[in-house]
């Protein structure tokens, strides 16, 4: 299903009955990486999952984009969908996205659950990902695949699942290299520090016990800076917890869900 929002078009996916929660995917990623938690949850929580723009069925609009973007891209969803008050749910750059969003549109969010999150990257993470910017651009998502699905899932994943470590690398491989790049450069230039004092809403703050695009002193960091934050490691994953451990995942996305229900 599309909605026209901000100037592009924003590809969704809804099931379920319950608490409203939007599922918003990490960089280089889409609405499939959120099956495990569509086919489990939908029972007992309504779930919305989009692609930002750029990325899946999305529109792939002109460069440059911006965190600020993304969020009013997912503040027009909600609102178009009458979602709110919403449970937000964002990946990696999405999890800047829903620090954006619920400092600058509190009354759309009910919680907040940032996964494998960061206020910004370091130095050496900035550059990093304004390589693979160029690197999408000049050659294609072909060099890209191995290097990021090696640093994106954890070594437990690489070891136990290697059909979910090919479909995920099959998934970065269908980016298109433009659009790919813009996101990477927003991620590159992105700082949410100055945000997180306006965060109001009750945070949930998970990782993989073997994360390593944003350990734990980066999740640490956000529980510093937001009100009401709880940080939890889930064991036996990397930055995708959702989709390596999607039981423990699960249970806890329920479990937070239900707390601000009751």
């Amino acid at each position: 299903m599309i909605v026209q929002t901000n100037g592009t078009t924003l590809y969704y996916e809804q099931e379920g009955v319950g608490q409203n929660v939007l599922l918003m995917p990490g960089l280089g990623a889409s609405v499939h990486v959120w099956y495990p938690q569509l086919k489990a949850l939908s029972s007992v929580l309504r779930l919305t999952v989009m692609d930002p723009r750029g990325h899946g069925r999305s529109g792939k609009p002109e460069g440059p984009y911006s965190i600020g973007r993304f969020a009013e891209d997912a503040a027009g969803l909600i609102e178009a969908l009458g979602l709110a008050p919403v449970v937000v749910v964002g990946s990696s750059m999405s999890a800047l996205v829903g620090v954006e969003l619920a400092a600058t549109r509190p009354e759309l969010l009910a919680g907040l659950v940032l996964v494998g999150g960061f206020a910004t990257l370091p130095p050496t993470g900035k550059e990093r990902f304004r390589e693979r910017a160029r690197v999408a651009e000049s050659e294609g998502m072909g060099p890209l695949a191995d290097l990021v699905a090696a640093g994106a899932l954890g070594a437990h994943t690489h070891a136990t699942q290697p059909g979910l470590v090919g479909l995920f690398r099959a998934a970065l491989l269908g980016n298109d290299p433009p659009a790919y790049a813009a996101a990477a450069r927003a991620v590159a230039d992105a700082d949410v520090t100055p945000r997180l004092g306006a965060v109001r809403c009750p945070t949930l703050i998970l990782l993989g016990s073997q994360e390593q695009v944003a350990p734990l002193p980066a999740a640490r960091a956000l529980q510093a800076g937001i009100t009401q934050a709880q940080v939890r490691v889930l064991p036996d994953a990397g930055h995708l917890p959702f989709l390596e451990q999607p039981g423990a995942f699960n249970a806890a996305l329920m479990e937070f869900a239900a707390s601000l229900a009751g």
